[in-house]
């Protein structure tokens, strides 16, 4: 199957972490990033910036695979 078919760039996921004043992470009792989304907030427009040349692969596969 040829890629170029594919060439249109959607928003996949985006996900946050809180900062203390000295840029130092929340953390929980593991001393891991305590790590948040924002699911009541539309961030597709974030893929209107992007193009396919701009893209670097991560992980094969997503969630709902």
């Amino acid at each position: 199957m040829s890629n170029t078919k594919y060439k249109n760039v959607a928003f996949y996921e985006a996900v946050f972490y809180r900062l203390d004043d000295d840029g130092n992470p929340l953390e929980d009792e593991n001393g891991k990033t305590i790590l948040y989304t924002a699911p009541k907030l539309d961030f597709s427009h974030m893929a209107d910036y992007v193009e396919v040349k701009d893209l670097v692969q991560v992980r094969e596969g997503a969630w709902w695979d």
